[in-house]
């Protein structure tokens, strides 16, 4: 089946627009685009003679941006304050003001922010309207650490949109209808990507 992917109706890539944004406490539809988790491996080399040789290092998870809408009346600036003053900062307004943002309140606060990737849905169920999940990922231990509330334009009647910037600490994967990918996500041993490919087969 792998060569017939342009011939046949059955088979339906992921589309970009078909995701949804679990960020607590935002609602859903104020997103308008985030980015899949990635990583990084760091590499050491080693010099001998007139070769270089390199060997993996470290993964880093690198960090997921997202853009939301500022609505109105789920007023999203005043929730990013009220998750800022959750996360421990206090405005510098006298000098018994010494509280600082903690890890433990910063992630607490935000929750685990949760990326699903949908399919079309279930062709067999009328009466089912939500999609299929594809593919979820979980951010573990989450925290803003960049947010930009926007820029206001007399010349332009856009809607005012935010951009965050999510550090965490490492992010992990499901695939509800994959039964290889399942095992994959809960540390399945595998020697090789073919034999993580037959684990399900």
């Amino acid at each position: 089946m792998a060569g017939q992917f342009w011939s046949t109706s059955k088979l339906d890539p992921k589309r970009s627009y078909r995701f949804l944004l679990e960020l607590s406490p935002f609602e859903k539809w104020v997103v308008k685009k985030v980015n899949r988790p990635g990583w990084e491996i760091s590499e050491t080399e080693h010099k001998y003679i007139n070769h270089t040789f390199y060997y993996p290092g470290r993964v880093t998870w690198k960090e997921v941006s997202c853009t939301i809408v500022d609505p109105v009346n789920v007023d999203s600036t005043a929730i990013l304050q009220k998750w800022l003053m959750a996360s421990g900062y206090r405005l510098p307004l006298s000098v018994d003001a010494t509280r600082t943002i903690t890890k433990a309140e910063a992630t607490q606060s935000l929750g685990s922010p949760v990326i699903h990737i949908i399919g079309g849905g279930d062709k067999d169920s009328m009466e089912a309207p939500e999609a299929t999940i594809l593919e979820t990922w979980t951010l573990q231990n989450a925290w803003i650490k960049d947010c930009t509330l926007g820029d206001l334009d007399y010349e332009s009647d856009d809607l005012v949109n935010i951009d965050l910037t999510l550090r965490y600490d490492y992010a992990k994967v499901d695939f509800p209808n994959r039964r290889q990918d399942a095992l994959l996500s809960n540390n399945q041993h595998v020697n090789t990507v073919s034999d993580a490919m037959l684990i399900g087969s």
